[in-house]
Formats: structure tokens, sequence, C-alpha cells
């Protein structure tokens, strides 16, 4: 993410836009079902975010790993 951020800023900009507002999204209405994967060790964002949408979205659940990010995940072991 960094090194794409050095190309150009706009698209982590809009991000954080984002970020930096109420999206006024009624989660609670979502019908899917949804799962969550998310590290244990992941320094860039809390489990507890994770954890607080499983909470107010209905079917909703959380996988929990213990490595550092989700591309740790997609590499496999080394």
């Amino acid at each position: 993410m960094i090194k794409e951020g050095t190309k150009s800023p706009h698209g982590m900009l809009d991000d954080y836009r984002c970020f930096g507002q109420p999206w006024n999204i009624p989660f609670e209405d979502i019908r899917v079902p949804i799962r969550f994967w998310h590290s244990e060790a992941d320094r860039s964002i809390p489990i507890t975010h994770a954890e607080y949408l499983v909470k107010i979205i209905p079917n909703a659940s959380l996988r929990r790993f213990g490595l550092g990010s989700l591309g740790d995940v997609a590499s496999g072991p080394s």
C-alpha cells in the first residue's frame, strides 16, 4: 500500500476521507452472511473493529488467525 501510495496519493487520500467521517450505513440491516477474517497480531487495524461489527451485523462471524496480516495468510507458510 505504501509503495502504491508513492506513485499517486489520490486513492489513499480518498480512503482517509471516507474513514474520517460517518458512513451512515445501517449495519444492523445487512441480511447476507458476512465473515470477517482478522489477525490477532495486526498492528494496523485493531481486532476490536471486527469484533464490534460482528456484534451489530446479523449473521456476521469472525475468523481469527495469529499471523501479522491477511497477506501472510495468502502467501502461506514459509
